[in-house]
């Protein structure tokens, strides 16, 4: 059975993938296994180099630009903020912001080996509110 890979660095692969063109994640570990070895751990992704990346497996990368291939080992060794936007500002609730609408949230809770999502749903209360005038 192969070694786990840390939720941390399965997130930098895929964002690592995402940085690259015409790349998904499966062309990503080709390559990087060639480049460091599997499983990738952030102890090897650490040592990467833009020139490894763009050489391994036989240039299999040589063709991308220097820019997403400089972003993607960035991304790889945890040094970038994968270009994430910071998040909107909380805005409350009020009542009457979304007639006719339901509210819904969702939460995950990962334990061990054990993982639970809760949803939440909220429906309006008010006949008049409701779509067609009757609950679904």
């Amino acid at each position: 059975m192969a070694a786990p890979i840390s939720d941390d660095v399965a997130l930098r692969l895929g964002l690592a993938a995402r940085a690259l063109p015409d790349t998904d994640v499966t062309r990503l570990l080709r390559v990087l296994s060639d480049a460091v070895g599997l499983p990738p751990t952030k102890g090897k992704l650490g040592k990467l180099t833009v020139k490894a990346l763009r050489t391994a497996a036989d240039g299999e990368l040589n063709d991308v630009d220097i820019g997403p291939l400089k972003e993607a080992v960035a991304i790889l060794k945890g040094e970038h903020d994968a270009g994430q936007a910071p998040l909107p500002s909380v805005q409350p609730y009020l009542d009457g912001d979304m007639p006719g609408s339901i509210r819904v949230a969702c939460a995950w809770l990962r334990r061990a080996s054990v993982a639970t999502m809760a949803i939440v749903v909220a429906a309006p209360a008010r006949a008049d509110s409701l779509v067609g005038g009757s609950r679904a």
